[in-house]
């Protein structure tokens, strides 16, 4: 990410051609903004500086050291985090109502979550794991099977603790819950954090140190509840023995 003042390249032939390929977005589009983000994607959104200085220190220091000119522009570059869609999600939740979160799709979800933490977007994430232990919508499949990978990407591991005693015992039912989940078809019927049965693209979710404490935690899968609960602390003792490392 780079901080540029507007009025530094304005009439330059490179700040035309740019020009040429932006795109507005639809929605944060106001021309009496002070603060125009640009995401990696090159969507121009133009957002007022006082939203994203109070819920981001990273953000407040950077528009308020030196910034004697009326308006700035911060440019994104991260192809995968800063990208617009994510971007809008974060304004989203940041100059509106914290609300639909349990409505997000799971990379969305993730990805906001590892953008938030990126620039230290505090309260954003503080909502998040509220939203995480107390659900509005915790009957849908894939947001019962996501709140652990949430709370993996917050690194909160009590969070992921509680959540793995919740899912543990959990094995997948019927075809419907496992497409919502974007799991395999052919392991109905496995316990839901077994990673030999774990989809790829479920195990990728997993931040390192949270794939290593759960593959030395699963070597030998219960088969009870109680044998369950032994796991889950196992798996917790392990990401705090990667922290120590």
């Amino acid at each position: 990410m780079s901080l540029k003042r507007k009025s530094s390249a304005e009439g330059s032939e490179e700040a035309r051609k740019e020009a040429k390929t932006r795109r507005t977005d639809a929605v944060y589009n106001d021309e009496g903004a002070d603060v125009v983000l640009v995401s990696s994607d090159i969507v121009v959104f133009r957002v007022y500086g006082y939203f994203i200085q109070a819920a981001s220190p990273v953000f407040r220091t950077m528009l308020q050291v030196g910034n004697k000119e009326p308006s700035a522009e911060v440019e994104f570059t991260d192809g995968k985090l800063e990208r617009a869609a994510i971007i809008r999600l974060l304004l989203n939740f940041i100059c509106k109502p914290f609300d639909g979160f349990d409505m997000l799709g799971t990379d969305n979800a993730l990805d906001l979550i590892r953008l938030a933490d990126k620039w230290d977007f505090g309260n954003l994430l503080s909502s998040i794991k509220l939203q995480i232990e107390h659900p509005i919508c915790p009957g849908l499949p894939a947001h019962r099977y996501g709140r652990f990978f949430y709370a993996c990407a917050l690194d909160d591991v009590e969070a992921a603790h509680r959540l793995f005693l919740e899912m543990g015992t959990k094995r997948w039912t019927t075809v419907k819950e496992m497409a919502e989940a974007t799991v395999d078809d052919m392991i109905k019927g496995a316990p839901v954090l077994d990673l030999t049965t774990m989809s790829s693209e479920w195990i990728d979710r997993l931040p390192r140190k949270y794939f290593l404490a759960l593959l030395q935690a699963t070597g030998l899968l219960p088969d009870s509840p109680a044998g369950w609960t032994a796991v889950a602390d196992e798996f917790k003792m392990q990401v705090k023995l990667q922290d120590a490392k």
